[in-house]
């Protein structure tokens, strides 16, 4: 896979562009899918995994730039999953010298207002639904970026 710059920058429709390689975890077909179709829109590469273990495993073999990861899948769900990667960026394994951005996802209200996205070691959380504006802004408080254009304030 080629390494990114996590940079974005603007089309000439007025839209964000980012230069990211974004790994989705979810185990949701559907919610997958739509998170796909909004990443590639934005101009991110896009790779998925469909529960924690998988995420794992991507993690330490790829350099991903942000990690969307759902909180509640079967096998190993996103805390578990969080605390793997966070261990392995610790040890340097996988050419852990760095710390990549996890987004923890989820329906439920209580995972933000108990704060256990954080003590696994997301660094912020988006609940579901959400929508590209959303998704876009959260991608603009971690990546580094240009001129954001996109109207994110409707």
């Amino acid at each position: 896979m080629n390494e990114t710059n996590g940079k974005s920058h603007e089309t000439t429709d007025g839209l964000v562009e980012f230069d990211a390689f974004v790994l989705v975890v979810e185990d949701n077909p559907v919610n997958l899918e739509v998170a796909q179709s909004m990443l590639e829109f934005m101009g991110c590469r896009v790779d998925s995994a469909q529960n924690g273990v998988e995420a794992v495993e991507k993690a330490a073999k790829d350099p991903y730039d942000l990690i969307l990861m759902d909180c509640h899948m079967p096998e190993m769900d996103g805390f578990e999953a969080t605390r793997l990667i966070r261990e392995k960026e610790e040890n340097g394994e996988g050419g852990g010298q760095r710390h990549t951005t996890i987004i923890a996802l989820s329906g439920d209200a209580d995972i933000l207002e108990s704060g256990n996205y954080l003590t696994a070691g997301m660094d912020d959380f988006l609940g579901k639904p959400y929508d590209i504006k959303e998704l876009c802004t959260m991608m603009g408080k971690w990546l580094p970026r240009g001129k954001m254009s996109i109207d994110l304030t409707e």
